[in-house]
């Protein structure tokens, strides 16, 4: 694998790691336009996700690093997707 899309992976397995982790950390504090204190669906939600997410992205990294060009492609695309229907998920639970 080239040096750019190794480092481009890399970078993508952290971003994933890290919105897993901010979703798992903030199951029960509110924030933007969420209220996981007032709304028990969201904070489970928000704390299977937030693992979901996380372990994702660990085989991601993993993957990466291994240099295993297929299975990482393929988790990139699960993740993308997975991060995707977040982002249509919290629309549902938005204080509006």
């Amino acid at each position: 694998m080239k040096i750019a899309p190794f480092i481009l992976l890399l970078a993508f397995a952290a971003i994933v790691i890290f919105i897993g982790y901010f979703m798992w950390s903030h199951r029960n504090r509110d924030f933007w336009l969420l209220a996981p204190t007032s709304t028990p669906s969201l904070a489970k939600i928000l704390q299977y996700y937030g693992i979901f997410l996380i372990l994702m992205g660990l085989a991601t990294l993993i993957a990466t690093l291994l240099q295993a060009v297929l299975p990482a492609v393929l988790l990139m695309i699960i993740d993308s997707f997975a991060i995707a229907a977040l982002s249509l998920l919290m629309l549902v639970y938005s204080k509006f």
